[in-house]
């Protein structure tokens, strides 16, 4: 299962229905390469592709087991849980609420979609309060640091 947050819908749960292997440009060396590329269908019939990287980070960031996708924005992921992310700005990341933009609070106030932040540049260095995009957020985390690395209080 794959749970993934829409703005105007709310977090929806998929299951990967397919595994494709896809031909994409590296950037880096600009030659084409293969990859897996993962069909997710959603329970309100809608599909979409991702990447290894992106399946693995929304598994990652959400308790589809324990949480109903139509729970709180801070249910779904709660005040103190700890990610390592693939932004080089942003390495390590502490959730710390969840805030409705206002151009959509009158028609969804619960609805989420922001989520306030703390990170760091590593463990020991200083924290510092941001605003994200939870659309950009849930699909580049690298892994869910265990309490053991919460250590990473700051000053």
């Amino acid at each position: 299962l794959v749970r993934k947050f829409f703005t105007h819908y709310g977090f929806h749960d998929g299951r990967i229905i397919k595994a494709l292997r896809q031909n994409i440009l590296d950037p880096e060396s600009g030659r084409s390469r293969p990859v897996l590329v993962y069909r997710v269908l959603y329970n309100d019939g809608d599909c979409e592709d991702f990447m290894h990287h992106e399946i693995n980070s929304l598994r990652q960031v959400y308790d589809r087991c324990n949480v109903d996708p139509k729970a709180h924005p801070e249910m779904q992921i709660t005040k103190g849980s700890l990610f390592e992310t693939h932004n080089d700005l942003t390495p390590i990341v502490m959730i710390e609420g969840h805030t409705t933009p206002s151009d959509i609070r009158g028609l969804h106030p619960n609805e989420g979609g922001l989520v306030d932040i703390k990170f760091c540049q590593a463990i020991g260095h200083p924290w510092t309060l941001i605003q994200a995009d939870l659309k950009k957020l849930q699909t580049n985390v690298i892994r869910m640091l265990p309490p053991a690395e919460s250590i990473v209080v700051g000053p």
